[in-house]
């Protein structure tokens, strides 16, 4: 689903690559079926980070979570 707004787009790329590789690490599994997924997963730690400022979103995420 598209975000509404976009505050600032650096660093969804990375995000994204982060969400991708650190679910495939946690899960140690590279199979087709987990590699959609991680990709679910990276796509969602973009948006995140492209709807706030910096890291302002991830942080509050990473608060809630932990």
């Amino acid at each position: 689903m598209p975000l509404e707004d976009v505050f600032d787009p650096t660093g969804a790329g990375d995000t994204f690559a982060g969400g991708f590789i650190g679910h495939l690490a946690k899960t140690k599994d590279i199979s087709f079926e987990n590699m959609k997924t991680a990709i679910i997963v990276g796509s969602a730690m973009a948006s995140f980070c492209v709807e706030k400022f910096g890291p302002e979103r991830l942080k509050r995420n990473y608060q809630r979570r932990y």
